[in-house]
């Protein structure tokens, strides 16, 4: 459970023991919860830093046989990598990937191209 839940759950049980739900509570108390509900999102979300992904995914893809491999392949192995990816929040598509390989002018194993998709 996240902190943010642990701070908003007791917040719900108290308004649900003194109003039964939170449906019957006032307006000015939903409204708290509410903020207390949108200041936790805003908390546990993280900036992506796209630099320093970038610096990651150069540090991953050095020891990789890159022409030897489609864009799927390449993917999976950022994807599998918890600091690439913040722990699984934020995964690389293939076609974000193929841009990325573009811009840093390497070269990968041809993929067929399904409907403007690159796939394996």
């Amino acid at each position: 459970m996240s902190k943010g839940m642990n701070r908003l759950l007791p917040e719900l049980h108290r308004v649900e023991s003194q109003y039964g739900s939170i449906d019957n509570a006032p307006q000015d108390v939903v409204k708290h919860i509410q903020n207390v509900e949108r200041e936790i999102d805003t908390q546990e979300k993280v900036p992506l830093d796209r630099r320093k992904r970038g610096r990651i995914m150069d540090r991953i893809i050095v020891g990789l046989p890159l022409s030897k491999m489609t864009i799927g392949q390449i993917a999976k192995v950022l994807n599998a990598d918890d600091e690439f990816t913040l722990n699984g929040e934020y995964m690389i598509s293939n076609d974000a990937l193929h841009s990325a390989l573009k811009r840093r002018e390497v070269l990968v194993k041809k993929s067929k191209n399904v409907r403007g998709h690159i796939v394996d």
